[in-house]
């Protein structure tokens, strides 16, 4: 009896350490490939450039818990957050990221194709001095919009 308890957690260890690989700690599946992306993204200059009086709060990245999209992106305050847009706007444009259609006053979205993923670079007012830069990412088919990811 003994030997089995003693088996149960082993299991359990071997079953959990096998589905580590493809997920994240908050539980999404991604794809190998997509977790392979993830540094590739933390490493876009377009997402930790911001302007000289901007406060970098940090790199966030991952994978989302509801979706299998990787990720990557700081969020920043500032004294007037929407001065943002246009700045990031400059940037986009310099790196080859192409305007998405449907801006409004808080938000930004752009794309490009980073390897075989195609990426968005989404640009959001959060409040007056607080604003967010995200690439959002996927191997797999996304409407011409963004979708979910803009």
């Amino acid at each position: 009896m003994a030997l089995l308890a003693a088996a149960v957690p082993l299991a359990a260890v071997i079953v959990i350490g096998g589905c580590l690989g493809r997920q994240d700690l908050n539980g999404s599946e991604c794809s190998e490939a997509d977790l392979a992306l993830i540094p590739t993204l933390e490493k876009l200059s377009v997402i930790s450039a911001h302007p000289s009086q901007a406060t970098d709060e940090g790199l966030r990245s991952g994978c989302y818990e509801d979706e299998n999209y990787p990720y990557a992106g700081h969020a920043y305050t500032i004294g007037a957050a929407d001065t943002a847009l246009p700045y990031y706007a400059r940037l986009a444009k310099d790196d080859g990221w192409t305007p998405i259609d449907g801006a409004d006053a808080t938000s930004r979205c752009y794309g490009k194709r980073i390897g075989a993923a195609r990426a968005f670079l989404l640009v959001t007012i959060e409040s007056a001095a607080r604003y967010s830069v995200t690439v959002n990412a996927t191997h797999g088919d996304v409407p011409d919009d963004g979708g979910l990811l803009c």
